[in-house]
């Protein structure tokens, strides 16, 4: 009856969409559409714990998300830990994107690169955001490479904004022949 209030979902709600890797906790990739004037998608306070990824995101996969008007994406709030991606972002892998990560605990993940964050290609208008998360004790495996966070993007005006984290105990190696941002 239209007296009846749907149950509101306040805890570890179910996203409404199909991860394209099993493994994966949250998989928000594929041209999903965000309706005009709503905002983009909202991970909140939930714990994203001991996930597997056979290609990339160990606990989150956020890429090609369409989000009209600059409505982004936020992950806030989480503790994102013990996650393993065999390629890129064991604990987040962000790509083609708009998405704002703040207020994480990022910890004790593990990729080939970025262990705790792999970020690449942000919008040019709006690019990602990496600010007061705590990142620490990630892992890269063999030949790898930035155990904390690692940024790849071929353009410089899309450079994501990495401001006041609390980086340490990250593995990561001596030098990076490419030149990309490695921490």
């Amino acid at each position: 009856s239209p007296d009846v209030l749907p149950e509101l979902c306040t805890d570890f709600c179910p996203l409404d969409v199909a991860p394209a890797d099993p493994f994966v906790a949250f998989d928000i990739a594929g041209n999903h559409n965000v309706n005009e004037g709503v905002p983009g998608p909202v991970i909140d306070r939930n714990v994203i714990a001991d996930n597997f990824a056979e290609f990339r995101g160990g606990g989150l996969e956020l890429s090609q998300l369409e989000t009209p008007n600059g409505a982004k994406g936020v992950v806030t709030n989480n503790t994102i830990v013990g996650n393993t991606a065999v390629g890129d972002g064991g604990g987040i892998f962000i790509y083609l994107n708009e998405f704002d990560v703040i207020n994480n605990t990022i910890t004790d993940n593990m990729a080939f690169r970025g262990g705790g964050v792999f970020m690449g290609r942000g919008d040019l208008d709006v690019p990602v955001r990496l600010s007061n998360n705590i990142i620490e004790n990630n892992h890269f495996s063999q030949f790898g490479m930035g155990g904390g966070v690692v940024t790849i993007d071929q353009d410089p005006a899309s450079d994501p904004t990495i401001e006041h984290n609390d980086l340490f105990g990250n593995e990561a190696p001596l030098s990076d022949p490419n030149n990309n941002q490695i921490v």
